[in-house]
């Protein structure tokens, strides 16, 4: 296993229609009649589609169904397997097609201060993978063994940003502070207070404060107890002490700290169902950005597969949900497109994941190694809910009916591999 897939899973722990719309019990309950036939691959391939993704241009017939998508919404929302190459160079082509029809933002699964890095960072677009892997190799932490930025370690994640940056997307933090995030943000913490009287004295308590912090990160990483980490961060009285100089000292500083101890709150309690704060979190902060920005901006919102489902799930209404919820009010629409990777390279090996979709067969026998596949979920629901056609009644019912009923489209990888580390290590 690569072990910068390691590092980036340790720290991560989640749909868009409400009252107008009706619920996946009401669709469900819609698509049983006796009179349908029960969906088969006859039917399921008359709603699949293929395309070609090949140095930023897409091709084949599913590039027709992507340009619909494209056209007629406000809000796409897509849920991705992370750090995956083949993901990234999707996006890099999508990029100039949504900037054409007038896209102006980019939703990420990072939080508001690492954005504001990101955008420091990918400017000019010509340097925005130099600029990373120069970030990425300065704040790697080798007794951590930790990155920095999480899902843009790597080249293919930098090619997109750099896409962005050529057309002028601007970048939303929808969640919490990135775990490792510290290592870095002290130093924006520190950056941002440098106009200040008594910055020396700031300096000085930074390194006390960057001390613990690391002795700390490196304690919970070799301890097998369940240490409370940024509990103890904060309580320390050299951290304490650096954060109440430098919120005194500068607006941007006290806003990095806030944003750090709400970040770390969640990460404490984990056991305690801050996960429904996590999710809050990020339906907030893109309710600010379209108040503070554009409320008719049209966003392209790029988040784990889990986040981008449109209906209730794992006991929160996640960003999926906010955003249709929001282009229903609007009348505009919101678009929730689900991925899945069956056929992965790893260490020169491939490995075919068939078995991972065992109530999906249906669906999973349509991947091609060498294409992407797309479903259209939404005319098979509009086909279910009209009876002209059923869901299976055994156990595969379940599964079939939350994908259709969370998402409108559902995408299959063409041969994936992880992304390629963008950092030196000695």
């Amino acid at each position: 296993m690569n072990k910068y897939f390691l590092l980036i899973l340790i720290p991560l722990a989640y749909s868009c229609n409400d009252s107008d719309v009706p619920s996946s019990h009401d669709r469900s309950q819609k698509a049983i009649t006796t009179k349908a036939e029960t969906i088969d691959s006859t039917y399921l391939s008359s709603k699949t589609y293929h395309f070609h993704v090949d140095n930023d241009s897409i091709y084949g017939a599913g590039s027709k169904v992507l340009d619909k998508i494209i056209t007629e919404s406000q809000y796409i929302v897509y849920g991705e397997r992370h750090n995956s190459k083949a993901t990234s160079k999707l996006i890099s082509a999508l990029i100039p097609k949504m900037s054409a029809q007038g896209y102006s933002a980019l939703g990420l699964e990072v939080g508001p201060n690492g954005v504001e890095k990101l955008k420091e960072l990918m400017v000019p677009y010509q340097s925005t993978i130099q600029n990373l892997k120069e970030f990425n190799t300065k704040y790697y932490n080798k007794q951590v063994e930790s990155t920095p930025m999480v899902f843009f370690s790597g080249v293919e994640d930098a090619e997109f940003l750099a896409t962005a940056s050529k057309h002028n997307i601007d970048l939303i933090g929808l969640d919490q502070e990135h775990y490792y995030s510290i290592f870095f943000l002290t130093d924006e913490i520190l950056l941002n207070a440098k106009n200040s009287a008594n910055y020396s004295k700031l300096e000085l308590l930074k390194q006390k404060a960057d001390q613990f912090i690391l002795q700390s990160f490196m304690k919970n990483k070799k301890s097998d107890e369940g240490v409370d980490l940024f509990k103890n961060i904060l309580d320390n009285h050299d951290v304490q002490n650096f954060f109440k100089e430098a919120s005194s000292t500068s607006t941007k500083a006290a806003k990095i700290i806030n944003d750090l101890k709400i970040s770390w709150d969640i990460y404490s309690r984990w056991r305690d169902d801050s996960h429904a704060d996590r999710i809050s979190y990020i339906r907030n902060n893109f309710e600010d950005f379209l108040k503070d920005n554009n409320a008719n901006a049209k966003v392209f919102i790029k988040v784990g597969n889990i986040h981008a489902i449109q209906i209730f799930n794992k006991g929160v209404y996640d960003i999926g949900h906010y955003a249709n919820e929001l282009a229903t009010k609007q009348n505009r629409k919101c678009t929730n497109i689900d991925s899945w990777t069956r056929y992965y390279l790893e260490d020169g090996k491939e490995e075919d994941y068939e078995d991972w979709y065992l109530r999906e067969k249906l669906f999973i026998q349509f991947a091609r190694k060498d294409q992407w596949t797309i479903f259209d979920l939404e005319s098979i629901r509009s086909d279910i809910e009209n009876g002209k056609i059923k869901l299976p009644t055994n156990g595969d019912f379940h599964s079939l009916n939350s994908m259709i009923q969370g998402y409108d489209y559902q995408l299959i990888l063409p041969q994936d591999q992880f992304i390629t580390p963008n950092i030196e290590i000695d």
